[in-house]
């Protein structure tokens, strides 16, 4: 009998944890939270920009709720050239408005993502081998990142700051 009542008491206390759990991730991917910590790191943000133009065919179909696009950038004083970026985060929020339109964004932002890291890995060779300048801006590994119908692109910095929970 008293195993029973601990076992019973125990699987309600793990469903209290889970339950409690998902309720936080979905507080955390609201709008107005992702927004206050975009905020918060001095992101500009720009609301309803895409990155994607919306004439490119891979977004043809699409059901798109709202988009978010936050960016922010360091400079570096360069003797000959002035100010010039040498970091830049950003970061692309997709609301959708179903679960199809936000697997196919996702399919379409994995593709990007994985160009942006051939391309990262090119630049970093070259510049271990000399061939850049090192007042360029740095590259930066990309991610995608999905929480229900939110697909998330950017580096990796800016989805974790989007994503944190």
């Amino acid at each position: 009998m008293k195993k029973t009542a601990i076992a019973i008491l125990s699987t309600l206390l793990v469903a209290l944890l889970l339950v409690s759990l998902v309720g936080c991730m979905k507080v955390t991917m609201t709008e107005k939270s992702i927004l206050s910590r975009l905020e918060k790191e001095e992101y500009t943000i720009m609301a309803g920009h895409s990155i994607i133009p919306m004439s490119d065919p891979a977004m043809s179909g699409l059901k798109i709720k709202k988009t978010i696009y936050a960016y922010k950038m360091d400079t570096t004083v360069h003797e000959e050239y002035g100010d010039v970026p040498s970091a830049v985060w950003e970061v692309a929020i997709y609301f959708m408005d179903d679960t199809d339109s936000a697997n196919k964004l996702e399919d379409f932002f994995k593709d990007l993502a994985k160009q942006y890291d051939e391309e990262y890995d090119k630049l970093m060779q070259q510049l271990e081998n000399g061939e850049f300048d090192l007042t360029i801006q740095f590259p930066k590994r990309y991610m995608v990142y999905r929480y229900d119908d939110i697909v998330v692109l950017g580096d990796w910095e800016s989805v974790t700051l989007v994503r944190s929970y």
